[in-house]
């Protein structure tokens, strides 16, 4: 077997295990289970050194390191991340949503970093820092279109935990809500017109066989033709 055709049953076999993300996630999987799966599939792509997620946050929108890989480059992650806006590459990787191949700014300058923007149709979600000892001309455009697929995949499956999220924060707020307001003394007019309320009117009593006004059928309306 040629080493193009092993090449290209490579590439099959990873757009299929990419295509694939979302099933080996149970809904609702949380950041941290869909982090650890993306660094099983960005590690069998591309040789890295470091990983980093940074989220967006939803009061400020600032870009806030959530998980770092070892944990101790935190810090220059987060140092590469402002270098990269100050210089004003990151907001350019942002606006274009694909990933992009950019030199190393903390890190050591013979490293190269792969920025893979987490986002979908309606918002930006994240972005994800790989540092990788692969020179940027080393770095196929094979291996580049199979980290979009799955920064795509990715992000769909953080979207939608995310918003579950958001729905499940707000539904515990209204319970908490609603038995506080349960747990509150009714104050004597709220107590009057529920006592009124659920009291039911009577007709007045009156003599024979007649009816309540309230009670009258009300009069045929014919309609001449």
């Amino acid at each position: 077997m040629t080493e193009s055709r092993i090449a290209l049953l490579e590439l099959i076999e990873n757009i299929e295990r990419l295509g694939q993300f979302q099933d080996r996630l149970d809904f609702p999987a949380s950041v941290n289970q869909i982090w650890n799966a993306f660094l099983v599939d960005v590690q069998n792509l591309i040789e890295i050194e470091v990983c980093a997620l940074f989220l967006v946050d939803e009061m400020t929108n600032e870009f806030i390191l959530k998980y770092a890989v070892p944990e101790d480059n935190a810090r220059l992650c987060r140092k590469e991340i402002d270098l990269q806006i100050e210089c004003g590459i990151f907001s350019w990787i942002i606006n274009r949503r694909m990933p992009a191949l950019i030199p190393a700014l903390a890190f050591e300058k013979v490293k190269s970093v792969v920025m893979l923007p987490l986002s979908t149709v309606k918002r930006t979600l994240g972005v994800v820092l790989i540092l990788t000892p692969i020179q940027e001309s080393f770095i196929t455009h094979e291996n580049m279109k199979l980290l979009t697929m799955l920064t795509k995949e990715c992000s769909l499956v953080m979207e939608n935990t995310l918003l579950y999220e958001r729905l499940r924060r707000k539904h515990l707020s209204l319970e908490k809500a609603n038995k506080v307001s349960a747990s509150m003394p009714s104050s004597p007019l709220i107590c009057t017109i529920r006592r009124t309320v659920s009291t039911p009117a009577r007709c007045p009593e009156k003599r024979g066989k007649e009816r309540c006004s309230a009670q009258r059928p009300l009069p045929s309306i014919i309609i001449a033709t």
